[in-house]
């Protein structure tokens, strides 16, 4: 028989287990600029500092968690399918092709319609206050209701990824346990 205290200590183990748990399902996907390479080390960084708060399945396309399917394109639309949490990056200096590509996938295609919740656009602004999005994806991205978040530099962007992981973790929260109830067959 247990008394108060050991159902306490029992009690909060098991909750701290099963964060843990729930954190380690949760799959984020990163997406940005790889050029010039700066910008892909930028990616990389920010994937650490994720992990670093807890979200060990985080990773850019084409990383270990992440890897290449059927070419860079189709590996990314797989992955915006089938991610948690996409996060897509705009830099003022990131060559733009790839991630406006990505953009464009979750905004028109049918596919995503469902799932634009999941996804977070990152949008750097230049010291004259310029984004790095068009004004045209910006009013798409306010239409639809996604969430745009604004950074000026690499401390708000860690500061702004992490903030909205831990948000998105929360809301999906209900969705995870399901999915851990269904791994561990209870």
């Amino acid at each position: 028989m247990y008394n108060s205290s050991e159902r306490w200590k029992k009690l909060l183990a098991d909750s701290k287990k099963e964060e843990e748990e729930l954190r380690n399902l949760l799959e984020i996907t990163v997406y940005g600029s790889f050029k010039p390479d700066s910008e892909k080390q930028r990616l990389i960084k920010l994937v650490a500092a994720i992990r670093s708060e807890g979200f060990p399945s985080c990773d850019i396309v084409g990383g270990k968690l992440r890897p290449l399917t059927n070419g860079i394109n189709n590996s990314c639309m797989f992955y915006l399918k089938t991610s948690d949490v996409n996060l897509l990056v705009f830099t003022q200096r990131g060559k733009k092709l790839g991630v406006t590509d990505e953009l464009a996938y979750v905004l028109y295609s049918l596919e995503m319609h469902q799932r634009r919740h999941h996804c977070a656009v990152f949008d750097q602004t230049s010291k004259t206050g310029y984004s790095a999005l068009t004004f045209k994806q910006v009013e798409q991205l306010k239409e639809l209701s996604m969430l745009h978040v604004e950074f000026n530099n690499k401390r708000d962007l860690h500061k702004n990824a992490i903030g909205t992981v831990h948000n998105l973790f929360k809301e999906r929260r209900l969705e995870l346990q399901m999915r851990l109830r269904a791994i561990q067959g209870i």
